[in-house]
């Protein structure tokens, strides 16, 4: 029995699907954003990069952090445009998501259909990292989206429109300089080119494109420093930077082409068997890849969901394969950089469109209909249901800073890592003096975290030292699965 299906007499216009796609993205990256972390996190290093730019304007920074300018500089301009604030810096990585799923879903639209483009649209929101790069302030949405746009037009400029090929290479300088992971695209068109036999003075409109944003970032550092590879030395310099993730904290040695400092970094996945294919069994497992790779390479094989020679989908998979490969082998081997699901963001990228090609074909087989609302359901459910239980980084911080507004003579004390990560919103909040660190003095107030809602409070060795003040509880959100937490409040009387 075949799946009924729906057409429609006249196809919605491109331009009104991309205003849809966007307007649904913006609302989906709303529903349960991971937020801001803090304390000794990546987001925190580029909050402080940009209150440096706004106070002391431009510079060269010194850490890897501060060098991602593209990232830097969108949230400097934001916290200027709107106030410095959590809502500010989240709009930052936000509006970059938005712009990937509009650029993507119009060119996936006129290039494969408007069936393929709402399929993608679906699968990219559904997609847990997506999601999380994209209401984190990471640099993955801005690299991701930058290299997205010099993809596209790359592959619509690659006949002889040398604006377009300019355009390719000036989106690829920014996404490399926003993270160097983005350089695994060069190779990709290297081969195109070579494969397809296009001319050099083609390619002279790509370099053009490219090489002057590089050259005056690299002109601008050394001015500055004196070090004309100073962005390279930085960048090599990440491990010497205390890391929970790296056995041994740092390591002092070669950071690219490593395989000792690959072995060190702490695996990021659900299991580990060995350094060497732990990354391999993530793309397969993990769920925040959300099976994306499973279900490609399923409708891929399967024969009744295999693509004629001729079509779309079957052009374009070489190349999508491409890019997955060149982003494990150039994370993963050269650059050693840790496995973890964000540095893969342009290999679940092509894996998206993959399946997008694969499952938008008709057919009118019901084996292969069949096999693809199966396939492709499994991953929008297993994505949807992992961003629905991602935890909300910001949960306690709104039940606590309320209550510190409320009682401003008190100091709060908490462990140092949940200090500093409470820090800033505090700061925000002008209640930053009221959060310490380590124990209180006699009369000064802690913060005790059950391990579940009914479990008893944990004391010290004389519970007579302590006397319960308040007991906070979280609200209860959405999906109903994880009771709230109760933080007690404790004061210290002896």
């Amino acid at each position: 029995m075949a799946f009924p299906t729906l057409r429609m007499a006249r196809p919605i216009p491109i331009a009104v699907l991309v205003v849809i796609a966007t307007v649904v993205a913006d609302l989906s990256f709303r529903w349960r954003p991971t937020n801001y972390f803090g304390g000794s996190t990546d987001d925190q290093r580029y909050v402080e990069a940009a209150l440096a730019w706004i106070a002391h304007g431009p510079h060269a920074g010194t850490t890897h952090w501060s060098l991602r300018h593209p990232l830097v500089l969108s949230v400097a301009a934001s916290f200027k445009a709107f106030g410095i604030s959590l809502s500010s810096l989240q709009l930052v990585p936000r509006l970059y998501g938005d712009l990937l799923v509009a650029l993507s879903t119009g060119f996936v639209a006129h290039l494969a259909g408007r069936r393929a483009a709402c399929l993608w649209v679906l699968l990219a929101l559904s997609s847990p990292i997506l999601h999380d790069m994209a209401t984190s302030c990471f640099p993955e949405m801005l690299e991701l989206t930058f290299g997205a746009a010099s993809m596209w037009l790359f592959w619509a400029g690659r006949n002889g429109r040398g604006s377009l090929l300019f355009g390719s290479g000036a989106m690829l300088a920014l996404a490399s300089l926003t993270r160097e992971t983005a350089v695994c695209l060069l190779p990709i068109y290297a081969w195109i080119w070579w494969r397809d036999g296009r001319s050099s003075a083609q390619a002279a409109w790509f370099i053009a494109g490219f090489v002057p944003l590089i050259a005056i970032d690299t002109l601008w550092l050394w001015s500055l420093t004196g070090d004309l590879l100073y962005r390279l030395h930085v960048d090599q310099s990440h491990i010497g930077i205390y890391s929970d993730h790296l056995r041994g904290g740092v390591y002092h040695g070669r950071a690219f082409l490593n395989p000792d400092l690959a072995s060190r970094w702490v695996p990021s996945g659900p299991i580990s068997v060995h350094w060497t294919i732990d990354p391999l069994l993530d793309f397969v497992i993990d769920p925040r890849f959300g099976l994306i790779f499973v279900a490609w390479g399923l409708l891929w094989w399967a024969r009744p969901t295999r693509p004629p020679v001729g079509s779309i989908a079957r052009i374009a998979m070489p190349a999508l394969l491409a890019v997955a490969i060149a982003t494990y082998l150039i994370v993963t081997w050269i650059l050693t950089l840790r496995p973890q699901p964000r540095y893969y963001l342009f290999a679940v990228y092509a894996a998206t469109l993959a399946v997008a090609l694969l499952g938008a074909r008709a057919s009118r087989g019901a084996t292969a209909q069949r096999l693809r609302i199966g396939i492709i359901g499994l991953v929008m459910l297993t994505g949807a249901v992992t961003i629905s239980l991602a935890p909300d980084r910001q949960r306690d911080a709104r039940v606590i800073l309320p209550w510190l507004k409320t009682h401003p003579g008190d100091i709060l004390y908490l462990d140092a890592k949940e200090a500093q990560r409470l820090a800033f919103p505090a700061t925000l909040g002008n209640i930053g003096r009221q959060i310490g660190a380590g124990s209180p003095p006699v009369g000064g107030l802690r913060l005790v975290v059950p391990r579940s809602p009914a479990a008893p409070i944990p004391n010290p060795s004389d519970p007579r030292s302590w006397r319960e003040v308040e007991t906070l509880t979280q609200p209860r959100q959405f999906p109903y699965i994880n009771a709230p937490r109760r933080l007690v409040i404790q004061r210290r009387v002896r």
